[in-house]
């Protein structure tokens, strides 16, 4: 999976590695925000992790990046054909 790290203050990005080794990211570098997160949110630090990797996943699908290009061109025709 690709990662970049969600919190401001962190430039962190990688590249095919595997979760656990982002969650290990979050261990050693976030850990007072987790738990401040936790605290301020009434979860668990664990609860916190999960949401802040699933944040941080970074889904790269051609396909889908060439239909959002293709419709940015037509949308314009399209309204200028279809007025409200």
């Amino acid at each position: 999976m690709n990662f970049n790290c969600v919190f401001p203050t962190c430039d962190y990005k990688e590249n095919n590695i595997e979760e656990k080794e982002f969650l290990q990211h979050l261990k050693e570098k976030h850990h007072d925000e987790m738990k401040s997160i936790s605290e301020k949110e009434n979860i668990s630090i664990g609860i916190a992790e999960m949401i802040t990797i699933s944040n941080s996943k970074v889904f790269i699908n051609s396909w889908l990046v060439f239909k959002i290009k293709v419709s940015l061109r037509i949308q314009p025709w399209f309204y200028a054909q279809h007025p409200k």
